[in-house]
């Protein structure tokens, strides 16, 4: 990838954790995560900004120097849809 394994596992770590404090927030049922811990909403904040400041601070000094490349082939013509087949 574009990035090191560390930085993508923070980034996992931030999505799920930012979406725990928003469904928490609107009183939706929690969805836990065996790495994060629940915690009270206001440490939960600080855990989810604290976790974004990381993924930050990992993505200056965390890009893969020889990425992965991805291989374009061309694009597939879409179907005729006047046809009676369809």
């Amino acid at each position: 990838g574009t990035y090191t394994t560390d930085f993508y596992r923070q980034l996992h770590l931030a999505l799920h954790d930012d979406l725990a404090l928003r469904r928490l927030e609107h009183e939706l049922p929690a969805v836990s995560h065996p790495l994060l811990p629940s915690v009270p909403p206001a440490e939960h904040r600080r855990r989810v900004a604290d976790g974004w400041a990381e993924l930050d601070r990992l993505e200056r000094i965390s890009r893969n120097a020889r990425p992965t490349l991805l291989v374009r082939s061309a694009p597939t013509p879409a179907p005729d849809l006047s046809l009676p087949y369809n």
